[in-house]
């Protein structure tokens, strides 16, 4: 596995920021690091959005679900 860097986002909008400079998001349940090691995916940075508050489940203004990428199965 390549070298990448990590961080902890303490803001959605840093996580935002962090993503547009090329960082791929992290969060618990995902496979990323399992692709890492196996060589298929290869980014150069991590930002880890876990401890962000996103777990809202809401209705949307069309009679959608919107599910927050923190929800829980």
């Amino acid at each position: 596995m390549k070298t990448f860097a990590f961080e902890h986002a303490d803001t959605v909008d840093g996580a935002v920021r962090s993503a547009a400079a090329g960082a791929r998001y992290y969060a618990g349940g995902t496979n990323l690091l399992d692709l890492m090691k196996l060589g298929v995916e290869n980014p150069t940075a991590l930002v880890d959005i876990g401890r962000l508050d996103l777990r809202a489940i809401t209705a949307t203004e069309d009679g959608g679900v919107l599910v927050g990428a923190g929800a829980t199965n």
